[in-house]
């Protein structure tokens, strides 16, 4: 839903658009594709999405240890947690930027009914090795950001939620989560709408951008 609802384009008219909003775009992709078709892509973001998080994970942990023994104090500066979330960032994008231009391009494949079956194998092929990462800017555009305000909100949130002793059951921890979740998707939504229009594949009469 999110990749159709970013990629929309005005249509013949000005101000024509495919999808009023997100549930009139869950609906008519139920409809003409099936409820499998909300499942588009989900190969790649399979594949992906271990080496990408243990890559992530693993650097974060890794610069913000090399930052508390720099400081001796077993502390970390605010600062210091945002270059250790940014670093952690933009060590995932060789692994997220040539899967999420394929999941992309498998997820508006079904907008064109007629249209020949769209395979990952076929997409990759036609890609080749540089076109898998058109948009890689764009993902580090929206990656760092993420990533920079993810890790340090969810640290303090996590020690503030925290119980009388300083451990966290579950469902704190998914607080502290979910609220480092929001602001983060919030202010990266506008690159990660940029490395959509960059990557999925124009169609004919639409707009396209270097």
């Amino acid at each position: 839903v999110k990749t159709r609802m970013q990629n929309q384009r005005a249509g013949s008219y000005v101000g024509e658009l495919m999808y009023r909003n997100s549930f009139d775009c869950i609906k008519k992709v139920v409809r003409y594709e099936g409820a499998l078709g909300l499942y588009r892509g989900l190969l790649p973001q399979l594949v992906g999405v271990c080496p990408e998080k243990a890559i992530k994970l693993t650097m974060n942990d890794l610069i913000r240890d090399k930052f508390l023994n720099f400081n001796g104090n077993n502390t970390i500066l605010p600062w210091q947690e945002i270059v250790a979330g940014g670093c952690a960032g933009a060590s995932q994008v060789m692994f997220t930027n040539p899967l999420e231009i394929v999941k992309i391009r498998l997820q508006v494949a079904g907008e064109i009914a007629t249209g020949p079956k769209t395979r990952a194998l076929d997409v990759i092929r036609d890609l080749g090795l540089k076109g898998l990462y058109r948009g890689s800017k764009a993902c580090f555009l929206r990656d760092i950001p993420f990533s920079a305000i993810y890790f340090p909100v969810y640290a303090h949130f996590k020690t503030t939620l925290a119980d009388d002793s300083g451990l966290n059951g579950p469902g704190s921890l998914l607080a502290a989560a979910m609220i480092a979740g929001v602001p983060a998707a919030y202010l990266v939504t506008p690159a990660d709408t940029i490395k959509t229009r960059l990557q999925v594949q124009a169609r004919a009469g639409q707009s396209t951008y270097t």
